[in-house]
């Protein structure tokens, strides 16, 4: 696969400075420039390659436009974003596949061709390396797993991919599990340096990708989920992955930022679940819109015609993000842009763990148990109380309509939070649907688990841009973008396309995780 070496090695030029270190071009020319590189070097290394790798690069173009909406969380409220009617927009999802080849894989492969394995740096370049490839693989399918510091690699397909994350997964969190330093504590913006929460973040990214495998390879899942837990995953609040933001440049919450420029906002599928549960989330997540002063709620992939309409679609009607990320002064927002961003929380974990107690797996508990262990944990997350999370974990009233301009109806009915016992596909929707509210504006890995399960139930599309797709079908993945073909050439990303086991690049193409 000669051109991604020229791909990165391209963006690594263009982005100077922003790429691993700022001598990466001569890097890149004179292998005997690895012996310039300092401690301060490897150091920044690591903190580039998770701020791209980890918040996957540009936020608007890689999640705003997007999964925020494909996983129906937010809906767009303008008329120049179609993304959520589904139309494929190469400038926009290249950007991803960018980031991910031209500064994550070379900073991370670096780091490992000057550590030893069992090295805490070596571990941790591991993990955002398997995360950063894991979204990727989750979101297009066939990925040139093992691609970076000039090494060719060809596309693999997703099975392959998949197991290839677990295996690095698992040694990175074997290393790590055995090391007590704390390195690069000033530059880590996610954890500070501490190794032992980087090991049960990598168990936790490791149980996650085992059941991505679950519809396919049941045992292998089962075997690598045991494990994971095994070896210790996240189990509170203080486990929680948030990214530091310190609000200027690349370092800012872009959830923010997305909520000053006011184009998306709340989602009549995330309002349906919060408003009928009365879940005491929905103030946290959101806000009253700003021309009525209540919720209000917009669905996906309206026609540009319906979004223009003064007081039922547009941006000022729409409930925005939450006083978490932005304040109105009266007229217009503005950001709290030093706000972390969430990667993974701890809740997800005992979610994932309620799914594999449901198969029959061993998870440390019952499913019950630990579905109510998730919603608590969520709730601890998201600064909900005590009481007002124990009253929700009793609720068993359903769904309720969102009251938007199609008048829709509630997104789904026999639904509540409170446990149902002896249905256990209603318990897996249960589970899923709860998971999908804890990772809130953590939307692609929501989207992923929508496509692996089919839940939670979503809204159908009102109208779709891509003939691959009808109302009543959703995406399932992106295309492979232009620039990536222009660079490969077409039969190399054809090849790739016939790996997701199609034989046309389409967004209606299942992935192999998927239901």
């Amino acid at each position: 696969m000669k051109k991604i070496y020229t791909l990165f090695i391209a963006g690594a030029l263009l982005l100077g400075a922003n790429s691993c270190t700022s001598d990466f071009d001569e890097i890149n020319t004179n292998p005997a420039a690895f012996n310039k590189l300092t401690n301060d070097d490897y150091a920044g290394m690591l903190r580039r390659a998770a701020r791209y790798g980890l918040l996957g690069g540009d936020y608007q173009l890689n999640q705003g436009l997007h999964s925020d909406l494909y996983a129906q969380y937010f809906s767009t409220t303008v008329t120049y974003f179609s993304s959520d009617r589904y139309e494929y927009h190469t400038g926009w999802d290249y950007y991803l596949w960018y980031v991910d080849l031209t500064t994550v894989a070379p900073c991370c492969k670096t780091i490992q061709a000057n550590f030893a394995e069992n090295t805490a740096e070596y571990a941790i370049s591991q993990i955002i390396y398997a995360a950063s490839f894991l979204e990727l693989t989750d979101r297009a399918g066939a990925v040139p797993y093992g691609a970076g510091n000039g090494e060719a690699a060809p596309f693999v397909d997703a099975r392959t991919a998949y197991h290839s994350i677990l295996d690095d997964l698992a040694h990175a969190a074997s290393v790590l599990s055995s090391s007590s330093s704390t390195i690069y504590a000033g530059r880590d913006m996610m954890f500070g340096g501490d190794v032992a929460k980087w090991a049960k973040y990598a168990n936790t990214l490791r149980l996650r990708t085992a059941m991505r495998l679950v519809n396919k390879e049941s045992d292998y899942a089962k075997t690598e989920a045991e494990a994971a837990y095994s070896a210790g995953v996240m189990t509170s609040t203080a486990d929680d992955a948030w990214f530091e933001q310190t609000g200027v440049n690349d370092f800012r919450n872009y959830h923010a930022q997305t909520g000053v420029w006011n184009e998306f906002g709340m989602s009549s599928t995330i309002y349906s679940y919060l408003k009928g549960w009365s879940d005491p989330r929905l103030p946290i997540f959101f806000q009253p819109a700003a021309s009525t002063g209540v919720f209000h709620s917009a669905r996906n992939a309206m026609p540009s015609s319906d979004i223009t309409i003064a007081n039922q679609t547009t941006s000022s009607y729409v409930s925005n993000m939450g006083t978490k990320w932005i304040v109105y002064d009266g007229t217009s927002p503005s950001g709290n842009y030093n706000v972390p961003r969430l990667i993974l929380p701890a809740a997800e974990a005992y979610f994932l763990r309620a799914e594999g107690a449901l198969r029959g797996w061993n998870m440390g508990g019952t499913a019950e148990e630990l579905y109510y262990k998730g919603i608590e944990t969520s709730m601890t997350q998201w600064g909900v109380s005590a009481s007002d999370a124990n009253a929700y974990k009793a609720v068993i009233t359903d769904p309720a309509a969102p009251g938007d301009y199609y008048n829709s109806p509630a997104v789904c009915t026999n639904l509540p939070v409170k446990w149902v016992e002896g249905d256990t596909e209603k318990e897996l929707q249960q589970i899923i649907t709860q998971k999908w509210l804890a990772l809130y504006t953590a939307s692609p890995n929501a989207w992923a688990e929508y496509r692996r399960t089919g839940y939670p139930i979503l809204y159908n599309i009102i109208k779709s841009d891509d003939t691959d797709i009808q109302v009543g079908q959703f995406i399932q993945r992106l295309k492979y973008p232009d620039q990536l073909k222009n660079s490969e050439g077409e039969d190399v990303m054809q090849k790739a396309v016939e790996l997701n086991g199609a034989s046309k690049d389409s967004q209606a193409t299942k992935l192999y995780y998927a239901k």
